[in-house]
């Protein structure tokens, strides 16, 4: 089978997790013996080739000051970047990426310019699949207003006749795939294809270094209770988290030691470490996702903020480390009891009990929950991820077939 693949950006520009998750999928497609074809952005105003990992890799030109802003330029220097070189309408720059491979199927990630891509596919009868990785279509502001989470779209967001345009033609499309049931829930709810009768939840997909797991798993000891890596933002539950720890141990009388990853805005990361001075914690900016896991006995995503998957939740199953989680969004379906703990971030009382029962695990019971996160990470493997994708791809073709037969 012949898969085409689009997504704004690809390894090496952006690393992301919709570019993580379109090469292990085109991956995963190529080692189980299908060709894969992505077509992503440029940042220059050229076709530019390449292939990675068996995957031919198309990045169509854009115009300058268009296209992905990797960079981080100024809105000004975009601006006076315009017009300096005009380029073939999109259809044709689209055609002339696509048009020698002739995929079978045409899978749509996030990219720009969907409805003109869903319009191509459908011209030529090539089955058109999406797959719901963000909540750009429907927010602007990933479903957050002022820092709190969105349980669903506001007027504001509904309003735009752009967005109103694009919700109306998404039912042109063959098949829909949320990352989660809470993604793909959240947008049909919003009205959006609402009439594609091929809907699905398949998750994101994640492979560990074996030999890397194999040593963190082993580790005797760790040096941490508990751990968060990633961006320090408000959103992410990083004051509950450590508020949590505060109270558990003025109400035990237990010091628990805790490594908090990542960077944020510095007067927020300042603010942290200021207002939980008192702590055992570590604030040692940014570190290798392997040195974290090695150090933590438990991985804690303690998130407000709703988020459609959360690669972190099967990256640290992948590595043996049990996941303290919050219940909201998508990330919490990976988690099961028998691999970590789930808890309502706005709910101080179940965050510290959560901290409890990883606390109280004796060394034989802490071995069984690891050995459980890695029998679970198994099912988020490209290979079974690419397998569950196939299966959709094959009933596209059969259903465009049967379509061709009525006609």
């Amino acid at each position: 089978m012949k898969v085409a693949l689009f997504n704004s950006l690809f390894p090496p520009l952006g690393i992301g997790g919709s570019e993580m998750s379109t090469y292990y999928l085109g991956k995963g497609l190529v080692d189980l013996g299908h060709s894969v074809q992505v077509i992503t952005e440029n940042t220059q105003n050229t076709l530019e080739r390449e292939t990675i990992d068996g995957i031919d890799v198309v990045r169509l030109p854009n115009e300058d000051g268009f296209g992905p802003n990797i960079y981080d330029e100024s809105i000004a220097i975009r601006i006076q970047k315009r017009g300096s070189h005009r380029l073939p309408p999109f259809e044709q720059r689209l055609n002339d990426a696509i048009e020698d491979f002739s995929p079978d199927i045409m899978h749509t990630n996030v990219i720009g310019r969907l409805r003109e891509i869903w319009k191509y596919g459908n011209k030529r009868r090539i089955p058109v699949a999406h797959t719901l990785r963000s909540y750009s279509m429907i927010c602007s502001h990933r479903m957050l207003r002022a820092s709190h989470p969105c349980i669903r779209q506001c007027r504001d967001c509904t309003a735009p006749k752009g967005r109103r345009n694009a919700r109306d033609s998404s039912s042109q499309i063959q098949a829909i795939i949320g990352i989660s049931n809470h993604i793909l829930k959240t947008y049909r709810e919003a009205g959006w294809f609402a009439d594609v009768g091929s809907a699905h939840v398949i998750a994101n997909s994640y492979d560990a270094d074996p030999e890397m797991a194999a040593k963190i798993g082993n580790a005797p000891q760790r040096e941490f209770d508990f751990g968060y890596i990633g961006r320090l933002h408000r959103t992410k539950g990083i004051e509950e988290f450590l508020d949590a720890v505060k109270r558990q141990q003025e109400k035990t009388g237990r010091r628990l030691k805790v490594l908090v990853a990542g960077t944020g805005n510095p007067a927020y990361d300042h603010y942290l470490k200021t207002r939980f001075k008192d702590l055992d914690a570590s604030f040692p900016g940014y570190i290798d996702r392997s040195e974290f896991f090695s150090k933590v006995r438990f991985c804690v995503v303690p998130s407000i903020w709703y988020e459609p998957f959360g690669r972190i939740y099967v990256e640290s199953l992948a590595y043996g480390v049990p996941v303290l989680a919050s219940k909201r969004g998508g990330g919490a379906e990976v988690i099961s009891d028998s691999c970590g703990y789930l808890f309502d971030p706005g709910q101080p009382q179940e965050i510290m009990g959560a901290l409890a029962w990883g606390a109280a695990l004796d060394d034989a019971q802490y071995a069984d929950l690891r050995q459980n996160a890695l029998e679970q990470a198994k099912l988020y493997s490209s290979e079974i991820i690419a397998k569950q994708y196939l299966q959709v791809y094959d009933t596209m073709l059969k259903n465009a077939q049967n379509e061709v037969e009525k006609t």
